[in-house]
């Protein structure tokens, strides 16, 4: 399969120090954008969750990368990363 992106490091994608190159047990998610396949390497994967999205406002208004945000049971703030503007 043809993948257009290739791997992306999600940690430094986002500006955070990255753990160096990809090894045996790397998690890699695989993602379709425009029937083109590509992966992140993430540290970790957590539930999947329904949740109701808030778009960014204020100074974040217009971030790059990011969807917006919801508040979970826990009073956690959840960041939801838009997939299409990260790999492109």
């Amino acid at each position: 399969m043809y993948c257009a992106t290739g791997l992306v490091n999600l940690a430094r994608t986002l500006g955070q120090p990255g753990s160096g190159p990809p090894s045996a047990e790397a998690k890699i998610v695989i993602v379709s954008l425009d029937g083109q396949l590509g992966g992140l390497e993430v540290e970790r994967l957590g539930d999947r969750l329904d949740v109701m999205l808030k778009p960014m406002d204020g100074i974040l208004q217009g971030m790059p990368g990011v969807a917006g945000t919801s508040l979970l049971g826990d009073g956690t703030v959840l960041v939801v990363l838009d997939l299409q503007d990260l790999l492109r």
